[in-house]
């Protein structure tokens, strides 16, 4: 299994098979997730030229997604980093990647814009560095303050920082203990290493 994950590119679907049979068993878990995130933070960052490196810096999610829309037209579950330092965990069941990153990068008022365009008053005052218009309509679409959390997060990791990378899969029906677990292992493996707790509030 190492040998086969010392190998891994982006997109690769086995990677949620593998972490899967590991799913009740949460030091095995956290073995394994070790081995793949330790890949994917020595992995080139993604471009035109490296079209299967792990890591793909949010700056460029939009040419990602135009050539490996194979990976983007699928459901699964996401990582975003911050240099070396795995930052949230997520899943997207209904919604494709392509869909589900609207919230990060796609939209005018999207989690990496919001940290970009604030930036510097969201590392001083952090969510009380965003506008007023912003957090009220934020509020009125229901967002709550978690894409305003993230941001603030991502500003004070440096937005030029921050990258994400895809663990698509064919077979979602463990996805939401996926999740879970791999919080909980992430979320730990990072606290081990001296880096701060993931932004994931649940399952911790």
């Amino acid at each position: 299994m190492i040998g086969y994950i010392q190998n891994i590119k982006l997109g690769d679907k086995k990677l949620l098979t593998i972490l899967n049979q590991n799913i009740d068993d949460l030091s095995e878990l956290k073995e394994t997730y070790s081995i793949i995130i330790n890949e994917i933070l020595i992995s080139d960052y993604w471009s035109n030229r490296k079209i299967t490196a792990l890591k793909i810096k949010w700056q460029d999610g939009d040419i990602a997604r135009s050539i490996r829309n194979d990976i983007f037209s699928c459901s699964g579950i996401y990582l975003w980093g911050a240099s070396s330092i795995p930052r949230y965990i997520g899943k997207t069941v209904k919604l494709n990647f392509n869909k589900r990153f609207s919230r990060y990068i796609w939209q005018e008022i999207s989690q990496c814009k919001l940290a970009l365009k604030y930036e510097k008053s969201l590392i001083k005052d952090g969510i009380k560095g965003f506008p007023k218009d912003i957090i009220k309509k934020c509020h009125n679409n229901n967002w709550g303050n978690a894409r305003l959390n993230g941001a603030v997060d991502f500003a004070r990791h440096g937005i030029n920082n921050i990258w994400f990378t895809l663990f698509p899969t064919d077979n979602l029906s463990k996805i939401d203990d996926m999740e879970i677990a791999l919080i909980k292992v992430a979320n730990s493996w990072n606290i081990e290493n001296g880096l701060k707790s993931l932004i994931n509030e649940q399952y911790k």
